[in-house]
């Protein structure tokens, strides 16, 4: 199914249903991060995201959350500071969101439909210790 959406179909239920442990995998976390790191090591081959015609299990997403993660602190990044992004929707979303989060970094989305001056204004804002970009992005950025 190159190129193509894929829909899942699953059950839902109430929060207050679900288990700490089902089928003997945690189902409770404190974060995205820690059920990544988590299911790397309890389901590491099983798919996390279909992107086009990519499969990203989770011991890749981990791997690469952690390539984040390692980056950031090597650039003093520490918990509580912030982290930004400005790229299109795909798999690294997920990597410095979850990098972000291995480190207690808070990462947020700039979006990237912004132009320079409002761009200008979200990073004073936010003040971000470190800014990933897209290459597409660099002009207006």
């Amino acid at each position: 199914m190159s190129g193509q959406n894929r829909r899942l179909k699953r059950e839902s239920y109430p929060l207050q249903e679900l288990p700490s442990f089902q089928d003997g995998k945690r189902t409770e976390f404190a974060s995205m991060s820690e059920m990544v790191t988590v299911r790397a090591h309890e389901i590491p081959d099983k798919p996390y995201v279909y992107y086009y015609d990519q499969t990203i299990t989770y011991a890749r997403a981990n791997q690469r959350a952690n390539q984040v993660a390692n980056y950031l602190t090597d650039m003093g990044v520490r918990r509580g500071d912030v982290v930004s992004m400005m790229v299109l929707n795909s798999p690294e979303i997920y990597y410095i969101l979850f990098g972000a989060q291995k480190i207690g970094a808070i990462a947020g989305a700039i979006n990237y439909m912004l132009k320079g001056p409002e761009i200008a204004h979200v990073l004073d804002d936010s003040k971000p210790k470190v800014v990933f970009t897209g290459s597409n992005f660099m002009e207006d950025f």
